[in-house]
């Protein structure tokens, strides 16, 4: 494309007059020289999706004969009480302040799981405080507070060695597993708010497999030690799996989930290549009680 020069505007002569090249070839000649021929992921706002992307691909695939960006990544609007974002309506949202009244987690968390890319996102401080007390508080936090309760009161807080797994065992290990790929897949797609829903499935599993196995009732019975054993074993091995899953998207609460399961020994980095298999948590080791996670908000 070739851009008509106004007056007083840089310039060069060509055959169709006085001008400089179309939209956004100084972006495509940047991006060329400091990143290469194909960039990992391409960002912009909706708004400028045609005709300044459109063009930015077309003359740099022309240029070059290969794939322009692999991800384009656009930033749709956010509706706020079912009205679009704006200055001019005064209903613009600081994220600070939202920090600040829930922190930074808590905020994390609801963008990622509620808005997922290429479609605009819906936000209000109810939606938020609903997703914090049934999601976070009730859900991953009471899973926390009470796998980490049991361990220290039957295990006197140090991890035991776990027997032979059972059939409802295995079935609750594979589901762990597959959630792990289905997180990496998902990352791979920038999809977020399936990785967030995926990982959810553990949760809501773990604490299934709670409820199923009863751990309270194996405490009663001297003969079922080994069984208890194994129960909490695996319950204790499903936070590891959590604390790390959730690490991208909630730094903070990941870090107090590694703190209450002994730190460095068991969780010693937060590749995915740590979940890969079943069964890291090191016996031995201590475990110790955290705060909640996340308090529940009741106003």
């Amino acid at each position: 494309l070739w851009k008509a020069a106004k007056p007083n505007e840089p310039s060069w002569d060509s055959p169709w007059g006085p001008g400089r090249p179309g939209w956004h070839i100084e972006c495509s000649a940047m991006s060329m020289d400091l990143l290469g021929s194909t960039l990992d992921i391409h960002t912009g706002a909706v708004d400028l999706i045609f005709p300044h992307h459109e063009n930015e691909i077309a003359q740099s695939e022309a240029a070059t004969g290969q794939q322009f960006a692999r991800f384009w990544v656009h930033g749709e609007h956010l509706i706020v009480d079912g009205e679009k974002m704006s200055k001019s309506l005064g209903n613009v949202v600081d994220p600070n302040q939202i920090i600040d009244r829930y922190g930074a987690d808590a905020f994390r968390y609801f963008l990622l799981r509620e808005v997922p890319f290429g479609i605009d996102g819906d936000f209000s401080h109810k939606a938020l405080v609903s997703r914090i007390n049934s999601d976070l508080a009730n859900d991953l936090g009471n899973l926390c507070s009470r796998s980490l309760s049991m361990a220290n009161r039957y295990w006197d807080g140090t991890i035991c060695k776990p027997g032979s797994f059972s059939g409802t065992d295995e079935e609750f290990i594979a589901t762990a597993l597959q959630v792990v790929k289905e997180v990496e897949h998902g990352m791979e797609e920038f999809a977020f708010h399936q990785v967030l829903s995926s990982i959810w499935k553990l949760v809501g599993g773990t604490n299934k497999y709670i409820d199923e196995t009863a751990p309270w009732m194996l405490a009663k019975d001297e003969s079922k030690r080994e069984r208890l054993n194994t129960v909490l074993y695996n319950i204790l091995e499903s936070l590891r799996f959590l604390c790390i899953l959730i690490s991208p998207f909630m730094p903070g609460a990941s870090e107090k989930m590694k703190k209450g399961l002994g730190g460095d020994e068991n969780v010693s980095s937060w590749s995915l290549e740590e979940v890969e298999s079943w069964g890291r948590l090191k016996t031995g080791g201590r475990i110790q009680m955290i705060p909640p996670l996340f308090p529940r908000i009741e106003s």
